[in-house]
This record gives C-alpha cells, structure tokens and sequence, in this order.
C-alpha cells in the first residue's frame, strides 16, 4: 500500500460514523454501535452527596462470565473484583455509595444475578436498609502494595470502572457446565447461584477440573452505562460505556480468561486476536520521548509483556480532545471535565508496586520513568527507602474560545509554570472558574482537581497532549508523546476518555420548585498517526 492510500486509510479508521466503514473483525477497535467484549466505565464517585449507578447488558443468548473491576482515581489500583454471571438477556445494576463524607465508597445491589462472591444475600456482608452491600477496600495500595499515594480509604470515593467479558457458560449434566444453575429463564433468581460459588471453592468444579472447563471464548454483544446521581439537588448525569470490541479472538483452548475471582485477570493486557504470543492486535511502544529537560529516548525491554493493553491504548489514543464548558453565574452554571486514562497503570505503574510495567530508572534519584506514550515519572518514587508518590503528572496544554466573540485564549497545565501541575490521576477533574473546597458538580476535593480560570464563561475547550508549550525562557517545554507500532506507524497523544458534566441552578424558579438541570456530554478527539516511511 502507497503512503498516500494508507494515510487516507488510517483518517477513515478515526471516522467510526463515515460510510462503509466497518471496524476490523480480529483487532481491538472502539465500537460505534456500542456493543463489545470488554467496557470503559469513565467514572464513578460518590463525592458531594452523589451516588453512582452501574449497568450492565447481555443482549445475547448466552450465559455470559463477566469480571467487574472498581479502580481508585490515583493510581487505578483495584477497589473491587468480582465474576458476575449474566442470564441470557440479562440486565445487572449496582449503585456505589458512601455512609459519610469522609469513609469509603461501598457496592450495593437489589439484582439477584449470580456474582462471585455473592453480594445480594450474602450472608457475611454488611448491611444498610436491609440491603447487603460491600465496602471497597484499600489493600491493592496499602501494606506490601503500598504506592506512595496514600492509604487512606478515600481514595476509593471516585475513580473508573472496567468490565471484560471472560467467556460464554455450556450447559449440561457435568458438574463444571453450570450455564443453567444461572440462567433465570423466566425466574426472577437464577435456580441456583450456589453452585457458581461452590464451583470455585476448595474441591469445586473449576478448580479441578479448570477455569476453562464448560466455558467458550467471549463473543461480545454487551452494552453497559453508567448514571452519577445527586438525590439531593435532583440531577442525574448518565452516559455510555465505551465498548471494546474485537477484544479478544483465539481458538486456542490454552489460552483462556475465565479466572477466579481472588486473581487479578483478567485486565486490559488481556487482548488478544488469532495468536497468543503476540496478539496480532498489539502495538509494540517502541518509541517516545521526554520533556526537553529530560533528553532521553527509551526503548521497551520486553514489548510482548504489553502486548495486549498497547492495542487498548491505540483504540483510545488521541492528541487532543475538545469539548463545551459554561461557567456563567446569572444561570447558576458549572462545568467539569473528567479525563480519563483507562491503561495508564500499565505505564507508569512499576510491577514492584502491583502494576503491569517494569519501568527504567528515571534521571532523578529514586524515580522511575513511565513507559511511552506516558512521558511523565512513574507514579512511584522511593526517597530514603520509603515510597512516595510523583503520581506521574502529564502535562498539557489548553485552548479555550469564547462562545460569542471567537476570541481564543491558551493557558498551560505543567511543572514547569509555578503552582500549575498537569493531570497527576488515572481518572482527573478539570474545573473551569471553581476555588471551592469541592468541586461543584463531583465533589473532588480542591487538592486534586485541576482549575482553569480563564477569561470567558462560556465557549468551547481544546486540551491538546502533545505540542511545544512556550514558556517564555529558553528553552521551550517540548510534550512529545509518541508510540510506534510495530509495523512502524506513529501514534501521538494519550487513551483518553471521558467527558463534560454541566449543571445549571434556575435560581428565579417558582418557592419551593426544584429547578436545577445537568448534563453529560463525551468529549471529541482527533487522532494523528503518520505512517512509517517504509509504508
């Protein structure tokens, strides 16, 4: 294929809405329909009297085996794992909640839907209203996995959920095909959840006789959503899951991901398409660079061991996002952006501290440097044999315009500015116009969002995570986030999700009318990739 044809390819890749155009069968792609194998939730919180509603939905006729993954907003440890069985046509919602302002966020659900560990009914759980729930936990970040970042139960009060599909459940009269005992077929509860927990038990069906015993590979057909909800000022902020689609693809029985519950796959690495070592789907990092300050290149050890999350990270990569904002005080508005980075942990995280990266020694004392296309540190750095946290901050840069005039103004979120630091969080507020203790929508507290005071209420945003930031001294800040894949295209930017809350208060509302208003909208993208010269 001539540069020319495959440049015009890859531009009609980043158009999910343009004609003809289908996504790939056996590679991770972002499916615009929806549907998929695997789900990115972009946040849940339970800040500021808020609540969180996950759902979940199996459109097809199979008894599906899903991991459901909680992880923190810091560093995406894992708050809570747990294998939900979903019946044929199945629908499962849980609701995330606190008990106060300080303590952590908790799990609760009303469905009857088998879950491994069992959370409706479960006997050793605690309970509010009658209702057991399960309190999120902190040992992914506190003990021997502690990461510097705190280990205070808090961390658990926002963050972002994954979902991956772990395989489809046969039927039958053996003691590992249990599709049956979940499927409600009519019944309100499925006839036997019992046995799915017993089946991973000491002695069960799927300890001895294997994970990958009565089960077939996933075959997608998922949708999911999620709602923040505020009950007391009467707003509910909904959005889509972003499916993953061709997420894995093998006809290799070796190669399974059905897992016990107690293990930490699967995880995003976990994608694959025809082959097992490595997926055809992945994109080996190759490349990449530092800030200028820093002037050094680095190149992955051992590509394969990211295989999987390299083609997530390519599914979700952008140069820059764009979205709305309104922060004008005669309508009572505010808006915060989140920004997500669903496989950060996977690059900046080093696999001494739990994570997935084995990362290089950074230029600084005790620092680790994150793997590209992240650009910062690793999260964690060790200073006198203790571990602290540099929670491997990226720098960016914004462009906002002003809704009426077109006027544009540009402003900087980096260590190089004073007070100004970059998006340091795997899941980022960004407030517009906020100073409060709590940001006014979630509820983040003032020392972890990020605040734009810029001169126009309202216009539109352009945050942009690759370009040369001029500082005003020699020489220029350069954020240059480059991976190459392994057949030599570039890719520059970050994966990146999310999107803009915005609430309106109509203060000249009728006494004793609740008049207040929000909303969700994604954010947009672009995506620059240059083909490699040999194309």
């Amino acid at each position: 294929m001539t540069k020319k044809k495959k440049l015009a390819a890859i531009l009609l890749s980043c158009l999910p809405g343009a004609l003809g155009y289908s996504a790939p069968t056996h590679a991770v792609h972002l499916n615009p329909h929806g549907r998929g194998q695997a789900w990115i939730y972009p946040y849940y919180g339970v800040n500021g009297g808020n609540q969180t509603i996950i759902s979940v939905v199996n459109t097809a006729n199979d008894v599906k085996a899903i991991r459901v993954r909680f992880l923190e907003s810091r560093n995406s440890r894992s708050v809570i794992d747990f294998n939900l069985y979903l019946s044929p046509f199945d629908v499962w919602t849980g609701s995330v909640f606190a008990l106060d302002a300080n303590g952590g966020a908790n799990l609760v659900t009303l469905d009857s839907s088998c879950t491994v560990p069992p959370i409706k009914g479960g006997t050793a759980l605690p309970s509010v209203g009658g209702n057991r729930y399960v309190p999120f936990r902190n040992v992914q970040y506190t003990g021997a996995f502690a990461d510097g970042g705190g280990g205070s139960l808090a961390r658990t009060r926002e963050g972002h959920v994954e979902i991956i599909e772990m395989g489809t459940l046969l039927g039958g009269r053996d003691a590992h095909l249990l599709a049956d005992e979940a499927t409600r077929g009519g019944e309100v509860v499925p006839p036997n959840c019992a046995a799915l927990v017993a089946a991973w038990s000491s002695g069960g069906a799927w300890i001895g006789a294997g994970a990958a015993a009565g089960t077939n590979a996933p075959s997608g057909g998922f949708f999911g959503s999620g709602a923040v909800v505020d009950v007391a000022n009467g707003t509910m902020l909904a959005y889509n899951a972003d499916a993953l689609d061709g997420f894995y693809f093998t006809g290799d029985p070796a190669d399974d991901i059905h897992f016990r519950p107690v293990f930490e796959h699967p995880t995003l690495n976990n994608a694959r398409s025809g082959s097992r070592t490595p997926p055809v789907t992945s994109f080996a990092l190759t490349g990449g660079s530092a800030p200028s300050v820093v002037a050094s290149s680095w190149i992955r050890t051992a590509p394969n061991d990211l295989a999987g999350v390299d083609a997530v990270s390519a599914a979700l990569m952008v140069d820059a996002i764009y979205n709305e904002y309104t922060s004008d005080v005669s309508l009572g508005a505010a808006t915060e952006w989140i920004v997500t980075f669903p496989t950060k942990r996977f690059y900046v995280d080093h696999v001494e501290f739990g994570g997935a990266a084995s990362l290089a020694v950074g230029p600084v004392a005790g620092t680790r440097q994150s793997l590209p296309p992240f650009s910062g540190f690793g999260f964690t750095a060790l200073s006198g044999g203790a571990r602290v946290a540099s929670f491997a901050c990226e720098d960016l840069s914004i462009t906002l315009t002003d809704r009426g005039a077109g006027i544009v103004w540009e402003s900087q979120f980096g260590e190089i500015l004073p007070n100004k630091l970059g998006l340091c969080e795997a899941t980022n507020t960004v407030t517009f116009d906020q100073s409060g203790s709590e940001s006014a929508i979630l509820g983040t507290p003032s020392t972890r969002y990020r605040n734009l005071d810029g001169p126009f209420v309202s216009g539109s945003a352009h945050m942009r995570f690759t370009q040369s930031i001029g500082t005003g001294v020699e020489p220029d800040f350069i954020v240059a986030r480059t991976a190459t894949a392994s057949d030599g295209d570039a890719y520059a930017g970050l994966p990146v999700t999310g999107f803009a809350a915005v609430s309106i208060v109509n203060r000249d509302a009728a006494p004793g009318m609740l008049a207040n208003y929000a909303g969700v909208f994604r954010h947009r993208g672009t995506t620059a990739i240059t083909p490699s010269e040999t194309d």
